[in-house]
């Protein structure tokens, strides 16, 4: 487990633990730092898939997915139409259909996208 992921999987075991199966835990998670906006998190799939699934095992029930631009490609050496929740959706999936279960669609956790919803002058003033 990386230690990026290490104290996000901690808290969660404990919550898991101390809530039980029933209640959901939801993890938000930004790809950027608040203080270096020019600092990403992970800067590859296969980091972002280390961290997700730890979170998975732990007992994570959704991904709230945050950056500063949900379409903008959050891995544009791999694929330059992918946003980071998209992204956590894809990895998610590839996980479930190469489980033994054949990839119950309820051990998939769900995923929301979150950044820079806005709309330009520039649109406004042409419509």
């Amino acid at each position: 487990r990386s230690a990026r992921a290490g104290f996000g999987a901690a808290l969660t075991e404990s919550l898991r633990a101390a809530l039980g199966p029933k209640v959901p835990i939801l993890m938000r998670f930004s790809q950027w730092e608040v203080q270096d906006l020019k600092c990403i998190k992970y800067s590859t799939s296969a980091e972002l898939r280390e961290f997700l699934y730890a979170l998975q095992d732990a007992g994570v029930d959704a991904f709230d997915v945050s950056t500063r631009m949900w379409d903008s490609p959050a891995f544009p050496s791999e694929d330059v139409t992918m946003g980071l929740a998209a992204w956590c959706k894809k990895l998610l999936l590839e996980r479930a259909a190469s489980a033994s279960d054949g990839g119950a669609i309820s051990a998939i956790p769900a995923v929301l996208a979150v950044g820079g919803l806005t709309i330009s002058r520039q649109f406004l003033d042409a419509a």
